[in-house]
């Protein structure tokens, strides 16, 4: 993907922001949010499976 910048700079030339375009932006948040979902799942891959009955035990949820 091709992105699309500008810099916000300050008076010494550090760079302190970018601007994306917002269509953009909504790629690399989407992109961002799979690859926190995918290591989510991941970490948890190798854990034992419980059934509902047995969460809403252990969390006394009802829903």
């Amino acid at each position: 993907m091709e992105l699309t910048k500008s810099f916000v700079v300050d008076d010494a030339g550090n760079v302190k922001s970018v601007i994306l375009d917002y269509e953009q932006f909504k790629k690399v948040e989407e992109i961002l949010l799979d690859y926190g979902i995918a290591k989510a799942m991941n970490e948890v891959a190798d854990d034992d499976e419980i059934s509902l009955e047995e969460a809403v035990k252990l969390t006394g949820s009802k829903n």
